[in-house]
């Protein structure tokens, strides 16, 4: 099954199952911007005495648990594959709501306005899209919140991945203290990041396969910590017709339906996170599931109307797998969708049954 002929996302009519993970997972469209945005926004820090940070968990544990004391703004590439994409940020704190925005400076013109708990999506084919409450952001962005729980997450981090300091450098003109994140398994990538040196700011996120080729990158090119941010960067510049439109709001509901399909098999320390909306936007597919390790998801989707074959697909550091297969009910498809090695989809897939 090629990428290009996966369903289209009702919701945002943005492409391919692709943007239904993460970021995850994080391609060119707008769940790139999600999925992007909530990593970032988790990202602030305060400038604690390094001292107080002695062993690479305590460093990400205060990257993580300062998120919502600094003002910063700042340009940025992210890359998967050979894409490529320029971004500027702004954030900003003021009478203890947070604020930000965040523009697409190549592609289709973008932007993501945050106010508080709420996500504002703006571009000119979808108008703009609202977001309301942390779990409506988690439930585009990807596996979880990010940005209320991302240090719980690292705090988390010791059973599926090995954390250590990987030496120093420079990032955006700013020293760095490199810290590598090794997975304790074949079924998960690794990460290398750079955290600023005095603000614990990350600068820079690899996600690596286990030959430590780069799938994807995130990297300030530059960035300003500490100053004041003007509100009008904070407020929306994209001009788009009409007013913002809830994004569906049936998650909620659907969460009470029993799914359809089981999981028999997913990787160590990897947790049932936000259902998965069905191709069509409106109600949560009762054939789709997500999964999260706090780092990376995957996406798991069964069609029993598809005719597609058994394909492989890989986009930077995400994977498409599709099988099809029989029981006594009939014929059906299964496709798992995300930042996980060929090996990890494959057994994913093979797992997957109709429930009882």
């Amino acid at each position: 099954m090629r990428l290009s002929k996966l369903p289209r996302d009702g919701r945002f009519g943005i492409g391919s199952w692709f943007n239904k993970l993460l970021g995850n997972s994080l391609g060119t469209e707008l769940g790139v911007s999600l999925g992007l945005a909530a990593l970032l926004l988790s990202a602030s820090a305060n400038s604690t005495n390094n001292a107080s940070a002695a062993t690479p968990e305590q460093w990400l544990m205060e990257m993580g648990s300062n998120a919502s004391r600094l003002n910063y703004s700042g340009s940025l590439v992210y890359t998967e594959g050979r894409r490529m994409q320029s971004m500027r940020i702004y954030h900003s704190v003021k009478n203890g709501v947070r604020r930000e925005r965040l523009v697409h400076l190549s592609g289709e013109p973008r932007e993501v306005i945050r106010r508080g708990d709420t996500v504002l999506c703006i571009d000119k084919v979808n108008g703009e899209v609202e977001l309301k409450s942390a779990s409506g952001v988690s439930a585009v962005a990807g596996s979880g919140d990010f940005t209320s729980h991302y240090a719980a997450r690292f705090a988390a981090l010791s059973e599926p991945y090995q954390v250590i300091f990987a030496g120093q450098g420079r990032v955006a003109g700013r020293d760095v203290i490199l810290i590598d994140l090794l997975p304790k398994d074949q079924y998960r990538h690794g990460f290398k990041l750079a955290l600023d040196n005095e603000s614990k700011l990350l600068l820079r996120s690899l996600m690596v396969d286990e030959a430590g080729q780069v799938l994807e990158r995130f990297e300030y090119t530059q960035i300003g910590i500490g100053q004041d941010i003007a509100d009008e960067d904070l407020e929306p510049q994209l001009k788009v017709a009409g007013k913002p439109r809830p994004a569906s709001a049936a998650g909620e509901t659907a969460q009470r339906q029993p799914l359809a399909w089981k999981v028999g098999w997913v990787p160590p320390a990897f947790m049932q996170s936000q259902p998965v909306a069905s191709a069509g936007g409106g109600d949560i597919d009762p054939g789709a599931q997500m999964f999260s390790d706090g780092l990376t998801a995957f996406s798991v989707f069964v069609d029993e109307q598809s005719a597609m074959g058994q394909h492989t697909e890989q986009r930077g550091a995400t994977t498409a797998h599709t099988i099809v297969a029989n029981d006594a009910l009939g014929r059906f498809s299964v496709t798992v969708v995300g930042e996980i090695p060929r090996r990890a989809a494959k057994r994913i897939a093979a797992s997957v049954s109709r429930q009882p």
